[in-house]
């Protein structure tokens, strides 16, 4: 197969980051190195538990309509996966 339409150009090419293949820590080592030259960081004051309760609020927010929407498609499926209008 011709893979060529789906490659990036040079120097565009995606940075994968993985913890298994050690891009992370090169990443961590190059994100320190920039905040050491600028002298500015962004900390962020939110702990995990803020930011689990922060997106159980906005899916409390959703849930009631996804499940109406989901309900409604499946009373109106036809038996192939689409809805009948």
């Amino acid at each position: 197969t011709d893979l060529m339409p789906y490659t990036a150009p040079p120097g565009e090419e995606g940075l994968d980051i993985s913890y298994e293949g050690g891009e992370h820590g090169v990443f961590n080592g190059l994100s320190q190195h920039v905040v050491l030259l600028s002298g500015c960081h962004y900390v962020d004051p939110h702990t995990r538990h803020d930011c689990i309760e922060v997106q159980t609020k906005h899916w409390n927010t959703q849930i009631d309509r996804l499940v109406n929407e989901y309900l409604d498609y499946c009373d109106r499926d036809r038996g192939d996966g689409m809805p009948s209008i």
